[in-house]
């Protein structure tokens, strides 16, 4: 099951440019918004992004025939090998942690009656849900919008509500693109990756992929540089360390790093189908070569299809 959910949010990330964030963001800038008791939350943008390589398609993955039947805690590398049991043990899990990370996947719980300040008051208090429905669901200016979302990411969402900053400018790359504004473009694409790049260090592969997707798409359009990776990481570590500092300042403590274990075999998963594919470009220094992500990728290449 959790293939197929974890399938249905990458779609979700990636459509979102062009689903969810309906409004033309204009010159809107991630940090103009700055409400009175979040002043803590204003960033500042910085410049450049990475380039070249094959058009990014995930890869087949050729599941064992049988199941191993193993437990939870056993030494596994993929979902399939665990017996019905673990199975169950390992979608509770990742469901637990994909709903604690904000990924809602147009699930309200009926948030969607509440007003606006409601909404905001909840959100200020840590409530992810009540920062999704804000972005997504009410008619909220654009920057409430981008107050939620990173506000959504301090308390430790890194799900469809944070993607929204991500999102929002990469519309802005996509429309800069077509006025001829390359070097605008340019600049908003490595602002969009940034914030993918933040939430793959907090564990949230999934961002990852919808990241190397926008990438290769941007082949051939804009040409980017070592340099340009450098200068992504740089403001992503700029994000995580600001965001951690927000956090600290609410009483909140650094930023959790631990992942449970159907999330480390899902982000193994995922490097390999990256690796499979020679992909070597923004990204690549978060695909590790473990015993695991080594098996994976002997997997996705057994399909001649691939």
């Amino acid at each position: 099951m959790y293939v197929k959910l974890r399938t249905l949010l990458l779609c979700l990330l990636i459509v979102s440019t062009y689903l969810y964030v309906v409004s033309d963001p204009g010159e809107y800038s991630a940090d103009e918004y700055s409400p009175q008791d979040n002043s803590e939350l204003t960033l500042s943008v910085s410049d450049s992004l990475p380039a070249e390589t094959p058009i990014y398609s995930p890869a087949r993955y050729v599941y064992p025939e049988e199941s191993s039947g193993l437990n939870y805690e056993d030494d596994w590398c993929h979902y399939s090998e665990l017996s019905d049991k673990a199975s169950i043990d390992a979608d509770i899990e990742n469901e637990d942690w994909l709903l604690a990370r904000g990924h809602f996947a147009g699930q309200f719980n009926g948030y969607e009656a509440y007003p606006v300040e409601q909404l905001k008051e909840l959100a200020q208090g840590g409530d992810l849900r009540a920062s999704y429905v804000l972005v997504y669901v009410k008619d909220s200016t654009t920057e409430l919008k981008f107050w939620a979302a990173k506000n959504a990411a301090i308390y430790g969402g890194t799900g469809l509500t944070m993607s929204y900053i991500a999102t929002t400018y990469a519309q802005k790359y996509e429309r800069f693109l077509t006025q001829g504004k390359n070097a605008d473009a340019k600049s908003a694409l490595l602002e969009s990756l940034a914030w993918r790049e933040f939430a793959a260090m907090r564990g949230d592969f999934l961002h990852l992929e919808a990241g190397v997707y926008t990438v290769s798409l941007s082949i051939g359009s804009i040409d980017l540089s070592s340099s340009d990776m450098t200068s992504i990481t740089t403001r992503a570590r700029q994000i995580y360390r600001q965001l951690e500092s927000s956090r600290i300042s609410k009483g909140l403590g650094e930023f959790d790093k631990d992942l449970p274990r159907i999330i480390k075999k899902k982000n193994a998963w995922a490097a390999a189908s990256l690796l499979a594919k020679g992909w070597s470009k923004w990204g690549h220094q978060y695909l590790n070569q473990s015993e695991c992500v080594q098996k994976n990728v002997k997997s996705f290449l057994k399909n001649e299809q691939f």
